[in-house]
């Protein structure tokens, strides 16, 4: 049979309950979505656009490119404008910030093929330093509590195949955003990438992909676990107090 291949949001999934992963990517169940869909996504693609830009944006420029990428189906007219207005304001502070001014290299393109199948994704941006050294970096409108272990095992892998390509990271970070705006200051969460971890994932990621390949999704309900799913309301497996 062919290898197993899977992005690594995906495997993530399998990892924090292989059950959760079996209702999303295999039965095809999907979770019930907010009006606030295509906030995040719409800010991370400004982000990503403002950075591979060569010179500031005015004003106008922030506008322009958030009324043609920002798409937000479900909102009513009062609330995308002003989502609009806020995302707008975002991309505003983390220009006077200066996060924009840094030498990122940004949505590369990573794949690593591993024992039991390979797993791919997309680093949000690498930071080079004087040193020759790299920061991975990840943006997130703001930092949900409950799914920061997700987020730390997603920048611990990003790493783990950055290196693989021979890359000398020193450092993995996520900005929080909304955070950042509200302090008027750049919020970061330092993300833990010592070998010990890294390596610990690898094994995870590597049974996870084993078990993908012979059709094992069992539940792991728990406090944690269920806090983090899209799909608690509707399992019938979910842990129940």
């Amino acid at each position: 049979p062919p290898p197993v291949r899977v992005g690594l949001s995906d495997i993530l999934l399998h990892v924090e309950c292989p059950y959760q992963f079996g209702l999303r990517r295999i039965a095809g169940v999907q979770p019930a979505v907010g009006d606030e869909l295509g906030f995040g996504e719409g800010l991370h693609e400004l982000i990503q656009r403002r950075l591979e830009s060569d010179s500031p944006w005015t004003s106008d420029d922030r506008r322009r490119h958030v009324e043609k990428y920002v798409n937000l189906p479900y909102m009513s007219e009062n609330g995308e404008a002003a989502a609009r207005s806020a995302i707008e304001d975002r991309l505003e502070v983390l220009e006077r910030l200066g996060v924009f001014d840094l030498a990122v290299e940004s949505e590369v393109d990573v794949e690593v093929v591993l024992d039991s199948g390979i797993v791919h994704g997309v680093v949000d941006g690498i930071q080079r330093e004087d040193d020759e050294t790299v920061l991975v970096r990840d943006w997130k409108s703001n930092i949900h509590d409950e799914l920061v272990p997700r987020y730390e095992r997603q920048m611990q892998f990003y790493v783990y195949a950055l290196r693989k390509q021979g890359k000398r990271v020193r450092k993995a970070d996520i900005v929080d955003v909304g955070a950042s705006v509200r302090n008027h200051k750049l919020v970061v969460r330092d993300i833990d990438i010592s070998d010990r971890n890294i390596n610990r994932l690898v094994t995870t990621v590597e049974r996870s992909l084993r078990n993908i390949g012979e059709g094992k999704f069992h539940p792991n309900p728990g406090p944690a676990t269920c806090a983090a799913c899209d799909m608690y309301r509707l399992c019938g497996k979910r842990w129940k107090q």
